[in-house]
């Protein structure tokens, strides 16, 4: 999967009805393997329009590299500045 497809993913998710109720996106660490940079990244924020208007924080320990750890898109979550905590309902 490459930067692009990502960023179409991401796009087609803030079209849902639901993402007017989104106050935040966490992004899990990319494997080394895909070489997305911090400044890749930080463009999909700035030109993704409805991300430029929320806090996003990218590099979380999770996602499809070591830890494996699997969490539900639409879950519930709590991001008050470098903590993150998580309420899985």
């Amino acid at each position: 999967s490459s930067i692009f497809s990502f960023m179409r993913n991401l796009t087609a998710l803030t079209y849902q009805d639901d993402f007017k109720n989104v106050k935040g996106v966490l992004i899990g660490r990319f494997q080394k393997e895909s070489k997305v940079s911090r400044e890749q990244l930080a463009y999909i924020v700035k030109n993704v329009e409805p991300l430029s208007q929320l806090p996003v924080v990218a590099n979380v320990d999770f996602g499809h590299s070591t830890p494996l750890l699997t969490l539900p898109v639409g879950g519930i979550a709590e991001i008050n500045g470098a903590n993150i905590t998580l309420k899985i309902k």
